[in-house]
């Protein structure tokens, strides 16, 4: 059996290994065999010991850093904050596109529902301290904003060589544990209300 050791890693390196990073199963020891040119280790480490793939985590890649949250909601908000602390002027440049009836952020609750102002009581929350963001959205949704988001950016979205990579699980999203959606949340309350066809909206 190979053996391991933990070591400490300031942000700056952790950051140069992600950027070497070729795939989401791609392990940091893997990374760091390649930056040194060491032979693959699949032949030292036993395969009856592999990581356990992650399952029911949300995670995207921004321009190298990946970040993880343990819900649909909070890894869509927290992408938006990401991508706004790149660009002072970028929220300011989003409000201005729309989906066919919402924007994908205003400074008031009621302005991001064109047709139905009524729905910010229950599916708006505050992104920013100057911002607000629907929530009522489901993983294609989310994609399909986030997709005009990298375009207000400058930014490529998707490919193996994107500025944002979504990394999203398959299936049923896992149902969220108290801090995500109190971090998703803080200030507005949780809506654990489903409509009477969850997951099928098609507004876009």
């Amino acid at each position: 059996m190979v053996q391991t050791t933990k070591i400490a890693i300031d942000l700056d390196v952790h950051r140069a290994i992600e950027h070497r990073r070729t795939s989401f199963d791609q392990s940091p020891n893997a990374i760091l065999r390649d930056i040194l040119n060491l032979p693959s280790a699949s032949a030292a480490i036993p395969l009856s010991d592999p990581k356990p793939r992650r399952t029911g985590t949300y995670a995207f890649l921004l321009l190298g850093d990946r970040v993880e949250a343990g819900s649909l909601k909070l890894a869509y908000m927290t992408c938006l904050r990401r991508l706004g602390e790149l660009d002072p002027q970028f929220f300011e440049r989003l409000s201005l596109l729309t989906t066919r009836s919402r924007r994908v952020v205003a400074r008031k609750p009621t302005d991001l529902y064109l047709k139905k102002p009524e729905l910010a009581e229950k599916h708006a929350v505050r992104l920013t301290g100057r911002w607000w963001v629907d929530t009522n959205l489901n993983r294609p949704q989310c994609e399909q904003r986030l997709r005009m988001a990298c375009e207000v950016a400058g930014l490529q979205f998707g490919g193996d060589d994107g500025g944002l990579i979504l990394d999203f699980p398959d299936g049923e999203a896992p149902t969220p544990g108290l801090k995500d959606l109190l971090a998703a949340a803080p200030l507005e309350g949780i809506d654990i209300e489903r409509s009477r066809n969850p997951g099928r909206e098609v507004d876009f």
